[in-house]
């Protein structure tokens, strides 16, 4: 080899050297950001965790000293709202997966069981004997998870190391296997309806057909669509009940998209950007039919559009399935669009996979005359029928939509008895419409 040859080939190598070092330095930065904005979604979570499970150990204590039907079913309510609240927070938290189905089931049951017996006081009936030992046992479970929480430092369930891959913690690194495992026997809840081991189903509409890691990245190409994609590479995936193979889609209009394909069924459970857009260029409506011209070529089928919440140049539409007439709200599909290109750019899909599968609905339904002439209070604008999910059951509804005193709600009586189930009050705020 001439000294001619020579060098070309060492300036091939050097180029090709600093090409690798740029890139790694680039992709070392992106994954940085990555991780310091997940680090941050965990704080948050974990700091709401933390004086939620303060408070829900405050008002159940109250309850053993509650004596009137009327504090109860305020407590009661409190209760209800407050572990569903902390539902969500520890679900958006890392954890062991053995430890997290048991605090998780905790305070689903806790949420599922002050709910049923809200109903029941609201109805006239007492809280029986039965019932109070099932709330000293609740009591008990959650001063111990409580304890746990309040002793935990941050960083012993927020940190996400910038080195390292993201994984599951380690069994001994577990901040909850105290909990999931107690050294003293509890006994077991004994409420037999919504609020048994049975109503916390399996996710029924995944499918059985395995993915492998190849197939999950074409499916999160074709998902977000090819012509906006410049690359797709593997990423951490998840555990838990749906496990989920992980992929990043760079994009060229909304940066990197952060996909969850199931690993069973290769469905997509999530998808989120990197980065918020940073304008508004794009009006709701515009957004909406994006979002729903999207989910139809995804082949969700027939969906409508409920309720919708902007930030940081996003917009997030609660999309409801239909089936021969009936809003399933149990289904629900959340899809975030970026207000900036007028694409979508987020979805989750959660509560659409695990619900989503043909029911058998009754027939001997009241008629909507009927319903109507029960709403007396409300000057109704719309009734139609709904499945709606409460206390780990679905009740067939009629969804009165109407105003009362120049306020906006949504009335749902039970389509068999006429009974009132649940009902919602329309919030329109600049920030989008919500339920509360």
């Amino acid at each position: 080899m001439n000294r001619k040859t020579t060098t070309a080939v060492i300036v091939a190598l050097a180029v090709v050297l600093a090409g690798a070092l740029t890139w790694g330095i680039v992709e070392n930065v992106r994954q940085r950001s990555y991780r310091l904005r997940l680090q941050a979604m965990y704080e948050r979570s974990f700091f709401e965790l933390v004086g939620g499970m303060d408070d829900l150990e405050v008002k159940l204590g109250k309850l053993m000293v509650s004596d009137g039907a009327k504090q109860d079913v305020v407590l009661l309510s409190e209760v209800y709202r407050q572990a569903d609240g902390a539902g969500r927070e520890l679900s958006a938290l890392p954890g062991a997966h053995e430890s997290m189905e048991e605090v998780m089931a905790f305070v689903n049951r806790l949420s599922e069981f002050s709910g049923a017996l809200t109903q029941k006081v609201a109805r006239g009936e007492s809280i029986s004997r039965q019932d109070e030992q099932q709330l000293e046992t609740l009591l008990e479970r959650c001063k111990a998870l409580n304890y746990t929480v309040q002793h935990l430092r941050a960083e012993d369930v927020t940190n996400v190391s910038l080195q390292a891959p993201l994984a599951r913690p380690e069994e001994g690194e577990d901040p909850y296997a105290a909990f999931a495992n107690p050294s003293t026997p509890v006994p077991s809840l004994i409420y037999d309806g919504a609020f048994s081991q049975a109503a916390r189903t399996a996710p029924k509409a995944l499918g059985t057909e395995s993915v492998d890691e190849d197939a999950a990245r074409e499916i999160a190409r074709s998902f977000v669509g090819a012509e906006r994609v410049k690359s797709v590479t593997a990423e951490q995936g998840v555990d838990g009940e749906i496990p989920c193979w992980g992929v990043a889609v760079d994009t060229i209009d909304a940066g990197v998209l952060h996909v969850q394909i199931s690993k069973t069924g290769g469905h997509v459970l999530m998808m989120m950007p990197e980065y918020s857009p940073g304008e508004t260029n794009h009006p709701i409506e515009i957004c909406r039919q994006n979002a729903l011209d999207f989910l139809k070529t995804r082949e969700y089928g027939e969906m409508e559009a409920a309720y919708y919440q902007t930030n940081f140049g996003m917009i997030t539409f609660n999309f409801v399935p239909v089936a021969d007439g009936v809003r399933l709200y149990p289904d629900l599909v959340k899809v975030q669009v970026s207000m900036d290109t007028g694409l979508v750019i987020g979805l989750e899909a959660n509560n659409y996979l695990r619900n989503h599968v043909a029911r058998d609905l009754p027939d001997d339904l009241k008629t909507e005359e009927e319903i109507r002439s029960l709403a007396v209070s409300l000057k109704v604008e719309s009734v139609r029928l709904a499945l709606i999910p409460k206390n780990g059951q679905e009740i067939l509804c009629y969804e009165l939509r109407g105003t009362s005193e120049e306020e906006d709600y949504l009335v749902y009586l039970n389509a068999q008895t006429a009974q009132a189930e649940d009902i919602l009050k329309v919030v329109a705020q600049d920030e989008g419409e919500e339920v509360v």
